[in-house]
């Protein structure tokens, strides 16, 4: 029989998942377990599961008055129960009510990767009691006027993936004040004068080294308005960016470069059926670079 104290060594780097179902069934490691750590590296909350690293709780109101679960680790073997409901709950407060029988209102979470919708955070967020930044936050939003940017934990991400499910154009006010170090959106198109706008901005607001910005666009429109708009001038950038060739340095200090270059869209396959146009299928980056990073260029008309 383990120790008080043994029980809160071994709990802090015990399997997540092992750890919940172990304090399910075991009322005297409870308190063990509310008061250490949880770290886990992958947190997935949306409308109909919960997921926590490779294990998936899903859940399904049937009645009125009765919810199923479903529970699947690593794609095997499952375990269904249907569990009655005390009031007519809403999906959202059932989400509310598992984040905190899972993890608890004391519990500190040493959480790495969340991926949500901008409803969900702002319902379950204050229940996570999350002990440092994360290092990266997937989540919807509802436009540039969502209110899920004043969010701490959004705000405090260190690399923030924003899937836009309105298609908005203008993103300019609300993501210049943003001062993740990695911020790419996805799905939204967003226009080249908004571009130019944010580029100003770093201009007269530096960010640090290695703070980054993408968006999917048609780079290579893009690259030539800049190379009017801003002076700039190409030079050659190193493979490790997983980019073109070639960069736009629009800024250089005694300590960086501000550039901007293209880099191919993991999220799309180019297939020559569908387009003969490479270019649409990268995303614009604009990027923070040590200076002596990019390389003279090699080409004459670049």
């Amino acid at each position: 029989m383990l120790s008080y104290p043994s029980s809160l060594c071994i709990f802090e780097h015990f399997d997540v998942n092992r750890r919940l179902q172990l304090t399910a069934k075991c009322p005297t490691l409870r308190t063990a377990h509310r008061i250490t750590p949880m770290k886990i590296e992958d947190l997935e909350i949306q409308e109909s599961s919960i997921t926590i690293n490779n294990c998936v709780q899903e859940f399904e109101i049937i009645s009125p008055s009765e919810v199923q679960y479903t529970y699947t680790r690593m794609g095997c073997d499952w375990k269904s129960s249907v569990q009655p409901l005390h009031t007519r709950a809403t999906v959202t407060q059932i989400i509310d009510s598992l984040v905190a029988s899972f993890f608890g209102k004391a519990s500190k979470i040493h959480l790495k990767n969340l991926k949500t919708t901008s409803g969900l955070l702002e319902a379950f967020g204050p229940i996570l009691n999350i002990s440092r930044p994360l290092e990266k936050l997937r989540t919807s939003v509802m436009g540039p006027s969502d209110s899920i940017f004043s969010h701490p934990i959004l705000r405090s991400a260190r690399w923030l993936v924003l899937d836009d499910i309105t298609e908005t154009i203008d993103w300019a006010d609300t993501l210049k004040p943003l001062e993740n170090p990695r911020i790419q959106m996805e799905g939204s198109q967003i226009d080249q004068e908004v571009l130019i706008r944010m580029v100003w901005d770093w201009l007269e607001r530096p960010r640090p080294i290695g703070y980054r910005f993408t968006t999917p666009i048609d780079v290579r429109v893009i690259m030539r308005s800049f190379y009017v708009e801003f002076g700039a001038f190409w030079k050659d950038i190193p493979t490790q960016y997983n980019g073109n060739r070639y960069c736009l340095v629009i800024h250089t200090t005694d300590t960086y470069e501000l550039v901007v270059y293209s880099q191919r869209n993991p999220n799309l396959v180019f297939d020559l059926r569908l387009s003969d146009d490479e270019s649409k299928l990268c995303l614009f980056t604009l990027e923070v670079v040590p200076l002596g990073k990019t390389l003279p260029c090699s080409t004459r008309f670049a």
